[in-house]
């Protein structure tokens, strides 16, 4: 979303549009509000940036990664015409996935395994409820994490 609004060729656009959506997330949480990132992170370097702005902000940072099987991920973006996405072939989808496999493998991440992103969104719905229902407020200040118990 944020990228669409960057003119420029798209190899040009990705840094500029990310370190935007970063500083938007960080004012957003410093007013009190959650962020949620709907976005696929397929590059472990670019985890730390979002912990990092969840800091800066004084807001706790919770990772969540909803798995899908490749097979459906692969006709998604097929049939994703975002100008960044077009023409990846067999080569750059299967790097993106190894990529997202090294992603979600990391210490504290939530994995949520699904191909129906109804009932993804009913589980994201479910912690967030139990984040509440623990005191936490805006910009995600549970005082216990529903996720570990800690």
């Amino acid at each position: 979303m944020v990228r669409s609004l960057i003119s420029g060729a798209a190899p040009d656009t990705a840094e500029p549009a990310r370190a935007l959506g970063l500083a938007m997330a960080v004012e957003h949480l410093r007013g009190g509000r959650d962020v949620v990132v709907p976005q696929l992170v397929a590059r472990a370097d670019q985890v730390p940036r979002f912990a990092d702005a969840a800091a800066t902000a004084g807001a706790r940072f919770v990772h969540v990664v909803v798995q899908t099987p490749e097979d459906l991920v692969a006709g998604r973006l097929a049939a994703d015409d975002a100008p960044h996405r077009r023409g990846l072939g067999p080569a750059a989808l299967a790097d993106y996935a190894a990529g997202l496999r090294e992603v979600a493998s990391r210490s504290g991440v939530l994995r949520l395994t699904n191909d129906s992103l109804g009932s993804a969104v009913g589980r994201l719905e479910g912690l967030l409820r139990a984040a509440r229902e623990q005191g936490a407020g805006p910009g995600g200040s549970a005082r216990t994490n529903p996720v570990t118990g800690r």
